[in-house]
């Protein structure tokens, strides 16, 4: 009898524990969200951008680019209004020493290793770690023989 009445006493202990632990969880906001809501992502996209790649005293061809990115708008309070031309530059400067090393084709990892360059490029001007993260909508390799005014082959 007196085992019935402990193990009863435990149950209705853990019960009621179980409901005051469940109550403070849920009055508690979680930190998280408290972030999240602080947070103001903005949604920034380029234009297409042509970056020449030289080698030899030749422009030999282009990488075509257009970036988007995810921006914290309130990392980037003494910025202004607008943040295309820091990503523009950032892209342009990326492209632009990417295609120094002489580029012949594009692989897949030469997409990452652009998202990366672009957004750590981006984040030095910006200050801070305002770029949350950069996609490349569009990025070619065009030869400057498919260039429309180089139809003519040089001779």
């Amino acid at each position: 009898m007196l085992k019935l009445a402990i193990v009863g006493l435990i149950g209705a202990l853990s019960t009621a524990g179980g409901a005051v632990i469940a109550l403070n969880m849920q009055n508690a906001p979680p930190a998280e969200t408290a972030a999240h809501a602080e947070a103001s992502i903005e949604r920034v996209s380029t234009e297409l951008t042509a970056v020449p790649i030289v080698h030899g005293g030749k422009v030999t061809g282009y990488l075509v680019l257009k970036v988007s990115s995810s921006i914290d708008r309130n990392l980037t309070k003494n910025v202004g209004e607008t943040l295309v031309p820091y990503l523009s530059d950032a892209a342009f400067r990326a492209a632009f020493d990417f295609a120094a090393g002489g580029v012949t084709e594009i692989k897949a990892k030469h997409v990452e290793d652009m998202s990366v360059e672009i957004a750590r490029l981006a984040n030095q001007r910006l200050g801070g770690d305002a770029v949350k993260s950069v996609n490349l909508e569009q990025f070619n390799l065009v030869p400057a023989s498919q260039v429309r005014g180089n139809r003519f082959p040089p001779g």
